[in-house]
């Protein structure tokens, strides 16, 4: 009777929505690495320094300013886009931007103009971020309370296949041809994304858009939700665990791959063992998670 519940939880993954959440958590995931690890590589290929490179993690800022970015972008519709709804809307008009920006950074040396190629890179941040505000928003408002584990679940599964694929599947393709070459397929894999929102609908629950003015907008968007934060127990603790919890990813990870490179290993054998199982893990994980959630509930 107990094996018959979990099962019976196991078939919300069998829900369609569920391969527009794994194709759109790919082409989230996917851009992630590109402006870290694998970029990292790349510089070091070129012969550029280690503290160079450590500055280039600077160009990821857009990843920790999503707070100041979100607003915007849950407030206001696309007028050239507005048929498309909001959230599809925004999606669209911002995987056109981060397309156009990765084949920019494949067809720019940053030996020859670094200062152009810092600026397609953080304008690859920039727009990867923004697209990450809106599938978690469009993620959200496409299931329940109920269905929301299985829905991020699947969505974090599609991130780690896109991080999979500009990791491990970059540094394979790296070493058998020019890093533009593989930027220039990384900007192809983020088509994927496109075609999947282009046909896929609004949710249904997304509240029409009105003019906002600026002052409404600060309010109801920024100043509402951090009040309400703060009105909640130890909420500095914890904000505090969040921020450590982050930081050490956030400054070690982009120095990982020169690292591996400097003692010896080949870009297959970082490629192999250092992402796939690590990878491969986190996706049992986070399965096994979604079900958990599903049957017993967020809070237990």
């Amino acid at each position: 009777f107990v094996l018959k519940k979990w099962l019976k939880s196991m078939k919300i993954y069998a829900d369609k929505r569920m391969l527009v959440m794994l194709l759109l958590g790919f082409t989230s995931g996917l851009p992630f690495l590109l402006v870290s690890s694998t970029l990292s590589l790349w510089l070091k290929d070129l012969g550029i320094s280690l503290a160079a490179i450590g500055l280039f993690s600077l160009l990821k800022a857009p990843y920790s300013f999503k707070w100041l970015l979100s607003p915007i972008i849950d407030q206001y519709s696309l007028p050239f886009f507005s048929k498309l709804g909001r959230r599809r809307g925004w999606a669209v008009f911002l995987q056109i931007l981060l397309i156009i920006s990765l084949i920019y950074t494949a067809l720019t040396n940053p030996t020859i103009s670094p200062m152009m190629f810092v600026v397609f890179v953080f304008m690859v941040a920039l727009f990867s971020a923004s697209q990450d505000i809106v599938l978690d928003a469009y993620r959200i408002e496409k299931f329940n309370s109920k269905e929301q584990g299985a829905g991020v679940a699947v969505f974090v599964l599609g991130y780690r296949f896109g991080l999979l694929f500009s990791g491990a599947g970059a540094l394979f393709l790296a070493s058998i041809m020019s890093w533009s070459y593989v930027y220039l397929i990384m900007a192809g894999g983020v088509v994927i994304g496109l075609v999947t929102i282009l046909l896929s609908s609004e949710p249904k629950n997304n509240r029409a858009s009105k003019p906002y003015t600026l002052r409404a907008t600060i309010v109801n968007a920024v100043i509402k939700p951090f009040s309400d934060f703060m009105k909640r127990d130890k909420w500095l603790l914890i904000l505090l665990f969040i921020f450590f919890y982050r930081m050490s990813d956030a400054y070690v990870a982009p120095m990982a791959y020169p690292f591996f490179d400097d003692i010896g290993f080949t870009k297959i054998q970082i490629a192999s063992i250092i992402k796939i199982y690590g990878v491969i893990a986190t996706i049992l994980g986070t399965l096994v998670g979604g079900v958990v959630v599903n049957r017993i509930g967020l809070p237990r």
